[in-house]
């Protein structure tokens, strides 16, 4: 796979993430207007979710960035 398709990949996680994360402040207003046990559970899910996706994509950066040096 050459790097103009890793990065666009990359990219294409990366507007992914921007989504969700989107979507994780929509969700956290609801959640600051009136708690819910069920709603925080499922904030908390999508934040841990985020959390991971974030990692993946900052590995995925990094062995870029490290490659583009070498």
């Amino acid at each position: 796979m050459t790097k103009g398709v890793q990065i666009t990949g990359e990219a294409t996680a990366g507007v992914s993430l921007l989504m969700d994360v989107v979507s994780l402040v929509k969700e956290s207003k609801h959640l600051h207007e009136g708690p819910k046990t069920e709603l925080a559970e499922k904030l908390r899910q999508q934040a841990q979710e985020l959390e991971r996706k974030l990692e993946k994509l900052t590995q995925t950066y990094e062995m870029l960035l490290w490659g583009l040096t070498l």
